[in-house]
């Protein structure tokens, strides 16, 4: 259709096809509701590769000009409609899930841009047989997809059923080891940065004797066991005193036992949820904090600048990371079937009430 396009560069080429098909969409000599001809034929009409035609139609896609309908062909769609966007999340029963917090910031940014998002349980989905999956994403006209999950293996049903749909996936929480397992987008955090700072933080209060509270089963914010010990050598901190521990009151009980039987000055938690606990804790027994002892979380729940004190916690920055999210999902134009993003999330030191300089003659007789 153009001779002058032969020697284009081949981004020109994606360029001029993208508006091309642009143009004859909004003159409407592509109906709202149309099937556009196929790729091989548009490719052959514009004397381009077919490759050259996939790239135009997902920028086109990517602004809401068409929609792809597995097994069925491109169409137009009405651009007055809100491009939808699909957000895949776990059990937002559980408050104690990072999800829950990240979600807000996507759905806030994506309305701001104009886009619809609907949250749906990643169980739900990871149920559904590819062929339904495939076509509630046509019939739903899914954009694209937040999967908001992490810490995946590689065999999970969701994985494969993102993998057969041609839209892009973002993951606004995912692990270290994702980056190997899942081809998409994804927003990381450095736990183990996080974790060696915040324990820093408590070595410039003075405080030598830290004990801390890790999760059962989990890695200490990204160190191995053995690595967490050595850092805390490295730092010439004790580390005599590591405690796994759920999240329950008789655990949390019984980590108390053996903070204040061991003197320990500060407790380090695996995240503000076991912190909050511990606080709990220490004031039933009547002890001070952060005077008799101080106690730092991890995560930046929103809850912990309300509790009684309020607690200090390295920040990671959950609401600021949906929409860093965002962004990217609406920037997927840009890297969508080309090469995948990786993003680090931020992370603060959010310093409170519940720590503080370890003076031993303020600290009463535990």
């Amino acid at each position: 259709m153009f001779q002058e396009g032969k020697n284009m560069a081949p981004e020109s080429k994606k360029n001029l096809v993208y508006e091309l098909l642009r143009d004859d969409i909004v003159a409407g000599r592509f109906p709202v509701g149309s099937k556009l001809p196929g790729g091989l034929e548009l490719a052959k009409r514009y004397q381009v590769a077919h490759m050259t035609v996939r790239s135009a139609m997902k920028r086109l896609a990517s602004e809401n000009y068409v929609a792809f309908v597995n097994g069925s062909g491109t169409f137009v769609t009405n651009r007055d409609e809100k491009p939808v966007y699909l957000i895949l999340s776990s059990n937002l029963s559980d408050f104690t899930l990072p999800g829950n917090y990240v979600v807000p910031g996507i759905q806030r940014a994506m309305a701001l841009a104009g886009a619809q998002t609907k949250l749906c349980i990643r169980d739900f989905i990871a149920r559904m047989r590819k062929t339904d999956f495939q076509k509630m994403i046509a019939r739903e006209k899914i954009k694209g997809v937040f999967l908001v999950e992490s810490y995946f293996h590689g065999t999970e049903p969701e994985l494969k059923l993102l993998k057969s749909v041609d839209i892009p996936v973002v993951m606004p929480i995912a692990a270290a080891g994702d980056k190997k397992i899942c081809p998409f987008s994804m927003i990381v955090a450095d736990f183990e940065k996080a974790f060696a700072e915040t324990l820093l933080y408590l070595k410039k209060l003075g405080h030598c004797r830290v004990a801390t509270i890790n999760g059962s089963g989990w890695s200490f914010r990204g160190y191995p066991r053995e690595n967490f010990e050595s850092l805390l050598l490295l730092n010439r901190m004790d580390g005599s005193l590591i405690l796994d521990a759920d999240l329950t009151p008789d655990e949390i009980k019984k980590c108390v036992d053996r903070i204040l039987a061991e003197e320990q000055t500060a407790v380090l938690c695996y995240s503000d949820f076991y912190a909050i606990e511990v606080i709990r804790e220490l004031r039933e027994r009547g002890l001070r904090v952060p005077e008799d002892i101080s106690v730092m979380g991890f995560c930046g729940y929103p809850g912990g600048e309300f509790t009684v004190p309020p607690l200090s916690t390295m920040d990671l920055c959950y609401d600021t990371v949906g929409v860093m999210a965002a962004e990217l999902m609406l920037k997927s134009q840009d890297w969508f079937g080309k090469e995948n993003v990786i993003l680090e999330s931020p992370h603060e030191l959010q310093i409170r009430k519940s720590t503080r300089h370890w003076i031993e003659k303020l600290r009463k007789t535990i």
